[in-house]
Formats: C-alpha cells, structure tokens, sequence
C-alpha cells in the first residue's frame, strides 16, 4: 500500500518485467534491473527496456547483483539513466486516461451519467491536479 515510498527511497528497483512496474519506475526516475517475466504477456517490455537504457535484463542473480553494482559503481552513467528514465515516463497518464474516458462518457451520453451526484461532480472528479 505505501509502494510509492518505497520506491521514492530506492536508488534502482529489481522486479519482472510487468508494465504497471515499469510505467511507475520511469514515473519514479528509477533505473530497472528486469529479472523474470510473463512468457508472450512481457517478453516485449525487456528489449524496450534495454533499447531506451532504462534499464537491463538477467535472470540470474550473480549477474543482477554485478549489474546493480556496477550501476552503482558508476554514478555519472546512473543519473544519466535515471535522467532517460525521468524523460520517458509519463505521471499524468492516469489522469490523461480519466479525462479520455470522460470525454467518451459526455459524448455518448452513457446512461449512469446523465442525472444525479455524479454528473454534477464530474469536472470536479475528471480534473488533473497539475
């Protein structure tokens, strides 16, 4: 439940190669050390991964812990990708998707929203606090 301090206090984060994790470590500025994944489902995000150096993949844990530790070797090369990580990462996404969906409510008229508490709250709820 407190992930987001969690991952505030850390410097890199080791996880599989999920997309809600990855989405949240750029969103975070923070370097990823992939180490598993979801054959078919995550496969894709380990080469998006290295590609953009955000990051790198090994599944096994001597090589995890050497890479982690020459990132951390290497301070300039880890602000460089904590630098990358920052830039691709996308913090308002949620808000962004909520406004879309709002947007699509309004113009298809969805019947829950046409009366009531909600309706008159929806720009309120569909604001990004930015």
């Amino acid at each position: 439940s407190n992930m987001h301090e969690w991952m505030a206090a850390s410097d890199c984060i080791v996880t599989k190669a999920g997309p809600g994790t990855i989405a949240e470590s750029l969103a975070c500025g923070l370097p990823i050390m992939l180490n598993n994944f979801i054959p078919c489902q995550e496969a894709g995000n380990i080469p998006w991964v290295i590609d953009n150096k955000v990051g790198d993949y090994s599944n096994e844990p001597d090589q995890v812990a050497s890479t982690v530790l020459r990132w951390f070797e290497d301070k300039e090369g880890l602000r460089k990708m904590r630098k990358r990580t920052l830039a691709l990462g996308r913090p308002e996404a949620t808000y962004k998707i909520v406004d879309d969906l709002v947007d699509l409510v309004r113009k298809y008229k969805w019947t829950p929203f046409k009366a009531g508490d909600i309706n008159a709250e929806l720009d309120k709820f569909a604001t990004v606090p930015f």
